[in-house]
């Protein structure tokens, strides 16, 4: 799992957890609005404000499995200037929010004197990463999938329609996993990335 359960590390990470989705979601919108799809601008979904992005079920996941998921920004492909080019930057805006953030606590860890305040950016590093990397997942709906769809939809359109209806059961497979088994096959996947970037972001390698 990405942290030990228990309360104190609960109490740390759920305040960088709900700024860390919003931050992401709001990368989405801007990103869209930016070129040329004003639909989560009009749905007030262009903002940090944690209490329009954020999805219950999938903040407990990220604490209990080791992932989890925002609420998707609405994007209305046909608004883009270039629909599914565009709709791969759309796709990569929210990862590399995370990824800046990721940046910034890293760099909080090498000039904070404080060893909790250490403590506390380097699992701020630690979530964005993880945040980026499972989002980058090639599974329905999380960005990977709109970022493979835009490459493969003109060449491989009846092979994407196919992986976009049933690739969710994946997810479902690994949330089931994680619940009933104390293995979480996303962090299994992602968890060797995550600690070796966290250890570049912070300047430990």
């Amino acid at each position: 799992m990405l942290f030990q359960q228990n309360i104190l590390t609960i109490l740390i990470v759920s305040p960088m957890l709900i700024m860390s989705l919003s931050f992401h979601e709001w990368a989405h919108a801007y990103s869209a609005y930016k070129l040329g799809d004003n639909t989560a601008k009009d749905l007030g979904r262009m903002t940090i404000n944690p209490w329009v992005h954020l999805d219950g079920l999938g903040c407990l996941m990220l604490l209990l499995l080791g992932f989890g998921w925002a609420k998707p920004v609405p994007v209305s492909i046909q608004n883009l200037k270039e629909p599914h080019t565009d709709m791969i930057k759309v796709a990569l805006a929210g990862p590399l929010a995370n990824f800046f953030l990721a940046f910034l606590g890293g760099l909080l860890v090498k000039t904070l004197d404080s060893s909790l305040a250490q403590g506390a950016f380097f699992l701020f590093t630690q979530l964005n990463i993880a945040l980026a990397l499972f989002n980058l997942l090639p599974v329905a709906p999380l960005d990977g999938s709109q970022i493979l769809t835009g490459l493969l939809i003109k060449s491989r359109p009846s092979w994407v329609f196919s992986y976009r209806k049933y690739s969710p059961f994946i997810l479902y497979a690994f949330i089931f996993i994680g619940f009933a088994t104390n293995f979480s096959p996303v962090w299994w996947l992602i968890g060797p990335v995550v600690k070796f970037l966290t250890s570049i972001f912070v300047g430990l390698v």
